[in-house]
């Protein structure tokens, strides 16, 4: 959820439309070296070991609280992660946001005092070829 009290919706969606294309530029150009340092980072946090029970048990207790009882997920994921390739992330990342099957669905609502820039990045938003 992205809120804010001084600009309108559309501005938000206007700059969440700019950070998009820039993060797909900034993974295109995603080096090899780049790539492996983040997965290993991922890989770090994934296995960080639990530090006291009240860890363990909200690990656990999530697993039990969204009825998936995977309590080797922990495993699990960091095999999934050392599967992973550059390729793998980058064409993911195109479709989940800028593929003809994923969708958006932005809900706004406006105050009175934002109504001019709503209208204003309204029409700057539609005009936008990549999302229509």
């Amino acid at each position: 959820m992205v809120q804010s009290p001084k600009r309108s919706c559309e501005y938000i969606i206007h700059c969440i439309n700019e950070f998009l294309i820039e993060q797909r530029e900034e993974i295109k150009k995603l080096t090899d070296e780049a790539f492996e340092v983040q997965k290993k980072s991922v890989y770090t946090k994934i296995s960080e070991k639990d530090y006291n029970l009240r860890q363990e048990m909200g690990r656990f207790g999530s697993e039990i609280s969204t009825h998936q009882y995977n309590f080797e997920r922990q495993t699990q994921e960091l095999a999934e992660l050392e599967k992973i390739s550059k390729a793998d992330f980058q064409a993911l990342f195109e479709k989940v946001f800028f593929s003809e099957e994923s969708k958006r669905l932005d809900v706004n609502l406006t105050a009175e005092i934002h109504k001019e820039e709503n209208a204003e990045y309204s029409k700057k938003n539609s005009e936008s070829e990549i999302f229509k």
